[in-house]
């Protein structure tokens, strides 16, 4: 006999059980409604990060028009590649966590991976001064975002296997 891990009580169990019995309906038809709520969650989860790389490029690219001999029609391009070189790995990381349909958990901390290496990577172009052009961001911040991305993923992985109940 089948355990409904959905109620706690022995009397909401019956109860469950026999009016699935009755109407020969699924758990997976009467919990849809539920799972589409969740797809809900996890695409404003997806869409809030990545507010994270347009808002930096929006920064990145203001303050270097505002500094710099650049016009406006420079700005756009400017934006536009800005966002589409720093979202990359945040744009890229959403479309297969959707399509490998991980769990909040391990986005979550993927994002903080990728996060990470965005601020890594900024810190040599906005604390010490780079003259030669930023090829350290250029090498530097794709192969980060991968390696700290997995790395965070095997953090949440190893914590939740190994964590106490």
């Amino acid at each position: 006999m089948e355990r409904i891990w959905v109620f706690h009580g022995s009397a909401l169990n019956k109860a469950f059980k026999s009016f699935v019995s009755l109407t020969g309906t699924s758990k997976a038809t009467l919990f849809r409604p539920f799972n589409a709520a969740l797809k809900v969650i996890a695409m404003k989860l997806l869409v809030g990060y990545s507010v994270i790389p347009i808002l930096f490029s929006l920064g990145a690219v203001t303050y270097v028009m505002l500094t710099g001999t650049n016009n406006q029609a420079q700005y756009v391009i400017l934006l536009f590649s800005s966002i589409l070189f720093y979202g990359a790995p945040f744009f890229v990381f959403g479309i297969l966590s959707m399509l490998l349909k991980a769990s909040n958990l391990l986005v979550h901390f993927g994002f903080v991976g990728i996060t990470l290496s965005l601020l890594l990577v900024a810190s040599f172009w906005l604390l010490p001064r780079d003259p030669s052009g930023l090829p350290a961001q250029w090498m530097l911040y794709w192969p980060l975002s991968i390696v700290l991305c997995l790395l965070s993923i095997g953090i949440s992985i190893g914590y939740t296997k190994f964590k106490k109940p």
